[in-house]
């Protein structure tokens, strides 16, 4: 970083004896409205050295005022309009205007008042061309109609000009070409583009779920880390797994490894020419590749359909697959079982890129601990019973859906809805159970195990 002396020209228009309009030459972004001209000069020249921080290099020199100037006025005569009762005459305006030179040829005039520059050849030519804008700028204002816009230009009294310094600390040529090449790969990082950052996120604790984490973190830590496809039945834990791993990553040996979220739905989004999303897939994986990054790609069903069409049968899976092979990316996908039979027929070759990992139901009493920690991690209180109650009815009742995930999401939105420090019932339980499976609440009551009657069994 270096000292950089930047010179500056404060201008003041002074409005009904009592208000300033000041402005910085050649700082258009900048303007302020006060009672105080010196306090509101230095509000301005703070203003104008932080927006010379931000500036590139080339515009430096032309923000800097370093061209002797001269104050000069020009009078305007507006006739009165024909047939208007009121005017009877004509009005005398006079507008103070700052005059320079950047160069011989190049002779500037700046009129505050309208806020116009002109700009002549020669400095002879320059007085007469100011009073033919300025008529122009009245006629677009629409003040030669109005004594009303009239007066309120007249009623800027005085301009006065002041001559500054500010010092900004810049950057030296090598920091800001090196800040310009980080912020263009900022700016076309793929990864931001179209995937989430999972190591930023507040990601959620998954309990007992040592097993699957453990098999995830050596797969992903070794020296030639493996891509790696979980394979569960829906609800049984397999992208808590991941986050997991992501909340664990520097106890499991992955504290430099980044871990980032994507899926096939958001590769695509917005590709509609011919080959885009695969380039957008060619700059993930090298991306990826440099940045050392692991990727959860979703569900690999997704990944095997998305993108295919009547004129091309390449899916994003299979474009991904010589990268995946080759160890350019590494990521972790999932599927149900059901999913994976259909993989192994009509993708068999794809999933020779992947190290399979089977993460199975939870037995009963893992189940009853993944629900007893979550309610302890809630702001809300569940009794042992409601624990209880909510475990054997999702047993009994919703037996087709995997364990945990069911009962779990009613836990957490039974803890979410309860005031803190309340305890949830098994009152609160059943009819919760009820409302998001259909079910009646009838003889779901009592300490025992709710029995629904015949007649609701056979309905569900």
């Amino acid at each position: 970083m270096a000292d950089y002396e930047q010179q500056l020209l404060a201008i003041a228009q002074q409005i009904d004896d009592r208000w300033w309009l000041s402005e910085i030459a050649l700082f258009a972004e900048h303007s302020l409205l006060a009672a105080d001209r010196e306090k509101a000069r230095a509000l301005l020249e703070r203003r104008a050295k932080e927006t010379l921080g931000s500036l590139p290099a080339a515009e430096l020199h032309r923000r800097r005022w370093g061209w002797p100037y001269q104050l000069r006025q020009a009078e305007i005569a507006v006739p009165a309009p024909p047939r208007d009762a009121f005017w009877q005459s004509e009005v005398i305006l006079k507008f103070d205007y700052l005059n320079w030179s950047p160069s011989p040829d190049a002779h500037l005039a700046y009129v505050p008042a309208l806020d116009i520059e002109v700009l002549q050849p020669r400095a002879g030519r320059l007085e007469a061309a100011v009073a033919t804008e300025i008529r122009s700028a009245l006629e677009r204002f629409g003040a030669t109609a109005s004594l009303e816009k009239l007066v309120r230009l007249a009623r800027r009294s005085k301009l006065e000009l002041a001559e500054t310094s500010v010092t900004v600390r810049l950057p030296t040529p090598k920091e800001r070409a090196l800040r310009e090449l980080e912020q263009d790969d900022e700016e076309s990082s793929v990864l931001k583009q179209a995937a989430v950052e999972l190591s930023s996120e507040p990601l959620a604790e998954a309990f007992e779920a040592d097993a699957a984490v453990s098999q995830l973190a050596e797969l992903l830590a070794g020296p030639s880390p493996r891509s790696v496809l979980l394979v569960g039945p829906a609800g049984v834990g397999k992208t808590a797994a991941v986050y997991q791993l992501v909340r664990e990553r520097r106890r499991r040996g992955l504290a430099g490894a980044a871990f980032w979220a994507t899926s096939g739905a958001r590769l695509v989004a917005g590709m509609s020419g011919f080959g885009m999303w695969q380039e957008r897939c060619r700059d993930l994986c090298r991306e990826a590749a440099k940045k050392k990054a692991v990727v959860y790609l979703g569900n690999l069903i997704e990944l095997a359909q998305v993108g295919q069409c009547i004129s091309q049968s390449e899916s994003i899976a299979s474009f991904l697959r010589p990268y995946l092979v080759r160890g350019d990316l590494t990521a972790v996908t999932e599927c149900t079982p059901e999913q994976l039979a259909l993989l192994e027929r009509d993708a068999p070759q794809l999933l020779q890129a992947f190290v399979t990992i089977r993460v199975e139901e939870p037995t009963r009493e893992r189940g009853r601990l993944i629900l007893e920690r979550q309610a302890a991690a809630s702001a809300a209180r569940l009794d042992a019973a409601a624990i209880d109650v909510l475990d054997r009815l999702h047993r009994r009742y919703a037996g087709y859906s995997a364990y945990p995930g069911r009962p779990l999401r009613l836990l957490k939105n039974l803890c979410h809805d309860a005031p803190p420090g309340s305890v949830v019932s098994v009152a609160d339980v059943t009819r919760a159970f009820s409302r998001v499976t259909g079910l009646p609440r009838r003889n779901m009551r009592g300490s025992g195990l709710p029995l629904l009657s015949a007649a609701s069994t056979c309905h569900r």
